[in-house]
C-alpha cells in the first residue's frame, strides 16, 4: 500500500490541488449570468404543478443545446449545425448524447429523463383528470439533497416536512441548478483531467457554484414557506 505521507504522494496532492485552483480560477474568470436560472427556479415555485415538467424541460433543452454548440468540435464531418439539427435535435437525443459522452453527471441526466417522461404524458393527454399523479414518484438520485434541505429547515425552526408536490418542486429547482452549472463546466473539468464531480462540488470548487446554490437555496426556502 502506498504511504499517504511519502514525498511522492505529498507532491502529487500538491499538484492536484494546484490543478484544482487553476481550474476554479479559469471558471470564475468567465462571467456568468444566472438571471434566466433564477426566473426558471421562480416558476418552479409558483406555477401550476402540471406546468413544472414542461417549463423545466424547455429550460433544460435550451441549455443542453447551448452546451453542444459550445463543446462539439467545429470540424465535424457534415458540419456541427447539421448534427444539431438532426442527430441531437430533441431533448431525448440530447440527454442520450450527453450521457454517452459524459458531458453532464449521469444522475442529473437520468432525473431529467424522468421529468421528460412526465412532460410527454402531460403533452399527449387531453383529459388532465386521467393523468397519473407524477408527484407521487420522486425524481431519482436526489434523496440526500432533499434530506439536507429538511435538516436545514428544522435548524431554521421549521417542521422539516414536505408535501409530495413541494418535494417535486424542490427537486426540480436543484435539478435545473445542477444542469445550468454542469452544462457549462463539466466538460471543462474533464478536459482539465480532473474528476468533474469533485472539481465542481468539492474543496476549492469555483465560486460560481456558491452563487447558483445560494439562489437555489432561496427558492427552496420559498417552497417550504408556500407548501
Amino acid at each position: 500500500m502506498d504511504d499517504d505521507n511519502s514525498p511522492g504522494m505529498i507532491a502529487f496532492r500538491a499538484f492536484e490541488k494546484e490543478k484544482q485552483k487553476d481550474f476554479a480560477d479559469s471558471i470564475d474568470a468567465i462571467p456568468v449570468d444566472i438571471s434566466a436560472l433564477r426566473k426558471a427556479m421562480g416558476l418552479m415555485v409558483n406555477e401550476d404543478i402540471r406546468f413544472i415538467p414542461v417549463i423545466a424541460c424547455a429550460f433544460a433543452d435550451d441549455h443542453l443545446d447551448a452546451m453542444f454548440k459550445k463543446f462539439l468540435p467545429d470540424n465535424i464531418p457534415g458540419g456541427k449545425r447539421r448534427m444539431l439539427e438532426s442527430s441531437i435535435s430533441n431533448l431525448f437525443n440530447r440527454i442520450q448524447f450527453a450521457f454517452a459522452f459524459d458531458m453532464v453527471h449521469p444522475d442529473v441526466l437520468q432525473a431529467l429523463d424522468k421529468l421528460r417522461g412526465y412532460r410527454n404524458k402531460i403533452a399527449h393527454t387531453w383529459d388532465q383528470d386521467t393523468l397519473p399523479d407524477f408527484v407521487e414518484t420522486p425524481l431519482p438520485y436526489m434523496d440526500d439533497l432533499e434530506a439536507g434541505s429538511l435538516h436545514i429547515d428544522i435548524k431554521d425552526g421549521g417542521d422539516g416536512d414536505l408535501t409530495q408536490e413541494a418535494s417535486f418542486r424542490l427537486r426540480t429547482v436543484w435539478l435545473l441548478a445542477r444542469l445550468f452549472y454542469e452544462s457549462r463546466n463539466y466538460t471543462l473539468a474533464r478536459r482539465a483531467r480532473l474528476d468533474p464531480y469533485q472539481a465542481l462540488y468539492g474543496d476549492g470548487c469555483p465560486r460560481s457554484f456558491d452563487a447558483i446554490s445560494t439562489a437555489a437555496t432561496m427558492y427552496t426556502q420559498l417552497i417550504f414557506r408556500d407548501q
